[in-house]
This record gives structure tokens, C-alpha cells and sequence, in this order.
């Protein structure tokens, strides 16, 4: 659905675990969120991750594909799913290597807190993804 674009979202975003009346932590919930809204796309699309190293804005996302900047979104949470597909499909549909933020969401544009660059090593000999799931490229 997303020509190999990865939403990786923090589950353990805050850091401290779950808040107050709520039983998962708040990027946990966003996690599920967003793939209740993707149903059958969600498949391989929405990737749960340990740290996206953004702890003091929690709730981090990122996305990501082979060859692009990845993008990591801060102070996010239950509510935000839309906005972040909505992100990744943009994402996903251009070819710019470092998408540009004002392409981006309105609503998401002042939570763009990080921009990775994307490695070449891995990605020049075809491999796709590291140890840990992510993408090299």
C-alpha cells in the first residue's frame, strides 16, 4: 500500500511506561491506532519499536524507506493516527529523497523533530533491512 514505507512508532513512548488511566503506554495506544486505520494495509506497514530517541517529546513515529531521509515525528499520541498515514502516504508517493515539510500535514509540520539521513552502505548492495528490522537505505 505504501511502496516499502515503514511506520515505526515508540511503544514505549513516555518513557516512564503507562499513564494514568491508561493500561499501554501512550504511543502503544497510537500503534494500535494506526493499525485499526490501515486494517488489512497495516500488514508489515506499522512497526513497533523499543526507542525512536526522542524520549523528552514523547510520542515518537518515524517513517522510513530505502534511500529516503527518515522522519521522526515528537509529541504525538491516541489521535494522531490519521495525520500520520496521511504523512506516510505523502512520504511514500514522492520521490524526493528528503521530503520537503511543507508537504507534510499542516498538523504535523511543527512535530517534525528529526530528520536521519539515509545510509548507503547496506542499501548500495541491495540489503534492505539491519539486525534490528530497520531500513538501511
Amino acid at each position: 500500500m505504501m511502496g516499502g514505507t515503514k511506520i515505526l512508532v515508540c511503544g514505549t513512548c513516555p518513557r516512564h511506561g503507562a499513564t494514568a488511566g491508561h493500561e499501554k503506554t501512550l504511543g502503544a495506544s497510537l500503534g494500535v491506532e494506526i493499525k485499526a486505520l490501515l486494517g488489512g494495509g497495516a500488514e508489515g506497514a506499522v512497526r513497533m519499536m523499543n526507542c525512536l530517541a526522542g524520549c523528552k517529546n514523547a510520542c515518537n513515529v518515524a517513517l522510513a524507506a530505502p534511500g529516503k531521509t527518515r522522519l521522526r515525528f515528537s509529541r504525538l499520541g491516541p489521535g494522531d493516527g490519521e495525520s500520520i498515514i496521511s504523512a506516510a502516504k505523502i512520504f511514500a508517493q514522492n520521490s524526493a529523497v528528503n521530503l520537503p515539510g511543507d508537504l507534510l500535514p499542516a498538523d504535523l509540520r511543527d512535530r517534525l523533530s528529526a530528520r536521519s539521513p539515509a545510509r548507503i552502505g547496506n542499501a548500495a548492495r541491495g540489503t534492505k533491512h539491519n539486525r534490528d528490522g530497520g531500513y538501511n537505505g
